[in-house]
């Protein structure tokens, strides 16, 4: 999605709750930014969040923005991060 209009229509076929991220190769940690929003429950929150996401992204040096993903938001479970590194004798782990 690219714009708030086209996040509205798309929100609305997809359902709620939603969880929104803004796409772009240049912040690896959008959380951090508050380019990520969770628990999107009308289209207007989703219009809105999409608005401001964009409008922080754009505020932040060298930063280009693709648009933005829609999914639905999952209850329960368990939430893991996982990194990886390249030791030179082990190779990945």
């Amino acid at each position: 999605m690219t714009d708030a209009g086209e996040a509205r229509s798309t929100a609305l076929e997809i359902g709620f709750p939603l969880v929104m991220k803004i796409v772009s190769p240049d912040v690896a940690h959008k959380t951090e930014y508050g380019l990520i929003r969770l628990n999107l429950r009308s289209a207007d929150e989703v219009a809105s969040a999409f608005a401001e996401m964009a409008n922080k992204a754009r505020s932040l040096p060298g930063v280009r923005i693709e648009g933005a993903i829609l999914e639905p938001m999952l209850a329960g479970g368990v939430e893991i991060l996982a990194g990886a590194s390249r030791d030179p004798v082990f190779g990945w782990c």
